[in-house]
């Protein structure tokens, strides 16, 4: 691990030297979502080498999620992979807000479109109170 001493950070911008290094998250977030995922490793590393489209296998895991492996990083084809199949979006997460971003699941994103919808149905309905009342008022 490189030690970086604070008289010497330069800001490029705007990131402090060193603070996107989240491997150690992405690790813990992928074990936890290797434990709930109801699959043995063995079967998510199958389902993610026919994701990926090369083998990875139970110690490749196994490497990317263990701690005494600081030097085994997690590629984002693999980080892709394991979102899907596992169902889970942890790790994907700590990536996108150590970009300065959101993940937005599909689920929310259903939902952001079903109240897009009812305002559309709001709004419509208003303009149709609005039109009878129009034509009302020339009889």
């Amino acid at each position: 691990m490189k030690i970086i001493n604070p008289n010497q950070m330069s800001f490029i911008n705007g990131v402090i030297p060193g603070s996107l290094n989240i491997q150690g998250e992405i690790k813990g977030a992928l074990s936890k979502m290797f434990r709930k995922c109801g699959l043995s490793r063995y079967q998510i590393a199958a389902q993610i080498s026919e994701a990926v489209g090369y083998e990875v296998s139970k110690s490749m895991l196994d490497n990317y999620t263990g701690e005494s492996h600081i030097d085994v990083r997690v590629p984002a084809d693999i980080l892709a992979a394991a979102t899907l199949i596992c169902q889970s979006d942890l790790a994907i997460v700590i990536v996108c807000e150590a970009c300065g971003g959101r993940f937005i699941s599909n689920a929310d994103i259903e939902y952001l479109e079903l109240i897009k919808v009812q305002k559309e149905i709001s709004r419509l309905q208003a303009k149709e109170i609005e039109l009878r009342q129009k034509l009302n008022s020339r009889e």
